[in-house]
C-alpha cells in the first residue's frame, strides 16, 4: 500500500485488482506514473497504466499472455473437449487458441503447443488476441473452420430488485452515488452492474460475447469474470435482453432502468 496514498492525495482511484502491479514498481517508475496520471488528469488507475512504466521481463509477459489465454480457454473448454494445436493432424477437430495473426484469406491461430492456419469464411469479426473455439476439419495442414466459438457469457436467470428501484444512465452521468460512469462494477439488492463508457468500435453484445472490455489487449484489466444481469454502456440507443443479462446502450440520450421489471425508458 506504499503507493496508494500518494494517488489518493491526486483524487486517483486505486482498484483493488489493480495493487499487485502497482506495488512491484519501483519508485522512479512510480514517479513517472504519478506524472501521466496528473497530466491526463485520469480518476481511476488502470493496469494497462501501471505496465506502461513497469519493466517487464520475458518471463512476466509470458506469464502474461498465459493468465490470459487460459482464463478464456477454461471457458471454451466447457463447450466441447479440446485438442491441442500441435494434435491438429487430420479430419475433424474442435481446438482452442489465440489470433496471432489475421492474413487477407485466413488467420494463424496460436496455442501453447504450435500454430495452424485457419480459414474461417462469412465468420465473426476478430482481432489479433482474440481466444476463440473452432470447430472443423484439417486438411493439408489447414483448419476449415465450420463454427467459431467466443467464450460467451452463460445462459442465467434474470435477476431483480424485490422493490421498485430505478437508476438513470446517460453515459456521462449515473444517477448512483460513488458510481464512476466511465468503468465501474457495483450491485444494487443482488443485482450485479457493469457500467462501460465504450469507445472500443465493438457493441456492447460483441463485448459480452468476448468476455473482455477491450478486444485484443491481453493487458487490460477489464475482464468480465463476473457475469452482469445489467450492462450499461455506450452505443446506439437500444436495449437487449442476452441469456439472462440485460444490455441498455445510450448515444446522446439518457436511460432509466427499473431493476425491478428490467423496463427501460429513454428520456
Amino acid at each position: 500500500m506504499k503507493y496508494v496514498k500518494d494517488l489518493v492525495k491526486i483524487g486517483v482511484i486505486v482498484p483493488e485488482d489493480v495493487l499487485q502491479d502497482l506495488e512491484k514498481l519501483s519508485p522512479d517508475e512510480f514517479e513517472n506514473l504519478k506524472k501521466f496520471l496528473e497530466n491526463k488528469n485520469k480518476a481511476v488507475l488502470e493496469r494497462k497504466d501501471v505496465l506502461l512504466f513497469k519493466k517487464i521481463t520475458p518471463e512476466e509477459l509470458s506469464k502474461i499472455y498465459m493468465d490470459y489465454f487460459e482464463f478464456f480457454r477454461k471457458i471454451l473448454a466447457e463447450k466441447n473437449v479440446p485438442v491441442s494445436i500441435s494434435s491438429c493432424k487430420f479430419g475433424e477437430v474442435y481446438t482452442i487458441g489465440m489470433v496471432a495473426k489475421i492474413e487477407k484469406d485466413y488467420i494463424l491461430l496460436e496455442d501453447p503447443t504450435g500454430f495452424i492456419k485457419t480459414v474461417i469464411k462469412n465468420g465473426p469479426r476478430l482481432v489479433e488476441d482474440d481466444v476463440i473455439g473452432v470447430s472443423g476439419i484439417v486438411n493439408n495442414g489447414i483448419l476449415f473452420a465450420k463454427k467459431v466459438y467466443f467464450p460467451d457469457i452463460p445462459v442465467k436467470n434474470a435477476v431483480v430488485t424485490e422493490r421498485e428501484f430505478k437508476i438513470k444512465y446517460s453515459g456521462e452521468d449515473i444517477s448512483v452515488k460513488d458510481v464512476n460512469p466511465e468503468y465501474d462494477f457495483f450491485t444494487i439488492e443482488s443485482v450485479k452492474i457493469l457500467v462501460y463508457r465504450n469507445k472500443t468500435g465493438f457493441t456492447g453484445l460483441e463485448l459480452l460475447k468476448r468476455r473482455t472490455l477491450e478486444p485484443g489487449n491481453v493487458f487490460t484489466d477489464k475482464i468480465i469474470r463476473t457475469v452482469p444481469d445489467v450492462f450499461l454502456t455506450t452505443g446506439k440507443d437500444e436495449t437487449l435482453n442476452y441469456k439472462g443479462t440485460t444490455i441498455v446502450s445510450v448515444s446522446s440520450k439518457t436511460a432509466e432502468i427499473n431493476l425491478k421489471t428490467r423496463e427501460v425508458n429513454y428520456l
